[in-house]
């Protein structure tokens, strides 16, 4: 593959310029995965989180009234996918590089302190690849908001199933801080288990912090 175009000057000399081939081969995101830390089997790229201050209100996506309730608020995404994954959501900008896309969202993000990374929709009766696909898409817009919004990124953890945890865990290795979501746990006595071990499985394999944080969600 030729990696450079030729150019005829107006003096009929010939000149070579480089192709941009992260645009002509839809690898935009290596802007952000080229800075990060690379994890694993499949080269997660890892997250850091070690804040010692933490948020005090969740407000969600789909209200940006609420970003700033208080002077510790953290965005988050436990909505349906479509709300914040649509052909123009970040991820997509990201991958595109559509910037006047990531122009609105980093107005639309202006001094947010704190977010939650992605709660993309993992299922354990779906195919292994779109999970691990969504596992990737959350760290990539990770990277995103803590490059580009010098925010304090808390990632998720979010699983289709305890055996893959491992996968889910890779690049953590380095946070002290991180998020579950009890949502369609708690009044299930199997699913409460199933938090209760991922977050039991979770301590052994990291050095994660496990304080326990209020929020509130206003939906």
């Amino acid at each position: 593959m030729k990696r450079t175009n030729k150019i005829v000057l107006d003096d009929g000399s010939i000149s070579y310029e480089e192709k941009n081939l992260k645009k002509l081969l839809n690898l935009n995101y290596l802007m952000l995965t080229n800075r990060a830390k690379l994890i694993g089997k499949h080269n997660l790229p890892a997250l850091h989180c070690n804040t010692k201050v933490f948020p005090d209100y969740l407000a969600l996506y789909t209200e940006p009234c609420n970003y700033h309730k208080t002077n510790n608020t953290a965005v988050c995404f436990f909505l349906y996918d479509d709300k914040f994954d649509g052909k123009d959501g970040l991820y997509n900008s990201i991958y595109y590089n559509d910037q006047k896309a990531l122009k609105k969202y980093k107005e639309r993000f202006k001094d947010v302190k704190f977010f939650i990374t992605p709660d993309y929709s993992l299922f354990g009766d779906i195919d292994d690849i779109e999970n691990r696909y969504r596992i990737k898409k959350g760290r990539i817009v990770g990277l995103w908001l803590t490059i580009e919004m010098k925010a304090v990124v808390i990632p998720l953890i979010s699983f289709p199933t305890l055996e893959s945890l491992d996968f889910v865990l890779d690049g953590l290795e380095d946070c002290n801080v991180v998020a579950f979501s009890t949502k369609g746990y708690i009044r299930d006595k199997v699913e409460k288990e199933i938090l209760k071990e991922s977050i039991r499985y979770t301590g052994t394999m990291s050095r994660f912090r496990t304080t326990q944080i209020p929020f509130s969600i206003q939906t």
